[in-house]
């Protein structure tokens, strides 16, 4: 099981329950590729967004990806974007 780790200070208030799934599926991404380092949120809705950015609704996240390796990181964003994806797909199916 991957654990979730929060940076100090990361404000989660509001966090939306959509992106609450999306953290639990990339953590999962992110230990299949790193099982060395730990999955750390850096962001919700804190920090230096874009006015129109989707942090201060609370559906967006950042992740601390400083301690990977450069060449994994394109890989890991596509594979965390396509489970993802996979996941809006099984929910839809549900309803």
């Amino acid at each position: 099981m991957t654990t979730i780790k929060f940076k100090p200070g990361v404000d989660i208030t509001g966090v939306q329950v959509e992106t609450s799934i999306a953290m639990i599926i990339c953590a999962g991404v992110y230990a299949s590729f790193e099982s060395e380092t730990e999955f750390v949120i850096t962001s919700v809705r804190d920090g230096v967004h874009s006015a129109k950015s989707k942090h201060y609704l609370g559906y967006a996240f950042d992740f601390r990806t400083r301690e990977l390796n450069a060449f994994i990181l394109p890989d890991l964003a596509k594979a965390c974007a396509a489970s993802l994806i996979r996941a809006q797909h099984r929910l839809r199916s549900i309803r």
